[in-house]
């Protein structure tokens, strides 16, 4: 049977260590290890790229080596053309394209 899939943006690895919100991050754990393996799991780029923004450099690598593991997203024309079509209907806002992440 094939697994379902699932797509983490970046607020999901920083839930993880964020110890600012236990609750959130206690959840996120319980549900990293013992429901994220039913999944197959993936990131883009631009998560990695966000991520690897982060000030603390001890942070910065734990949050990596945690999304190491996932299957990668690369930014395709197709992306570009649906992020574009999201920016002119106003779903998105122009500031969120990956251009500002990359």
């Amino acid at each position: 049977m094939k697994k379902e899939s699932v797509y983490l943006d970046t607020s999901v690895p920083s839930a993880y260590y964020d110890e600012r919100e236990l609750s959130k991050m206690e959840i996120t754990r319980q549900w990293w290890d013992k429901e994220l393996k039913k999944y197959d799991v993936f990131v883009s780029v631009i998560t990695i790229a966000e991520l690897m923004k982060t000030k603390n450099l001890h942070r910065r690598e734990e949050l990596v080596k945690l999304v190491k593991p996932f299957i990668k997203l690369e930014i395709t024309p197709e992306i570009e053309k649906l992020s574009d079509a999201y920016v002119k209907q106003r779903i998105v806002s122009k500031k969120y394209l990956r251009l500002n992440f990359l």
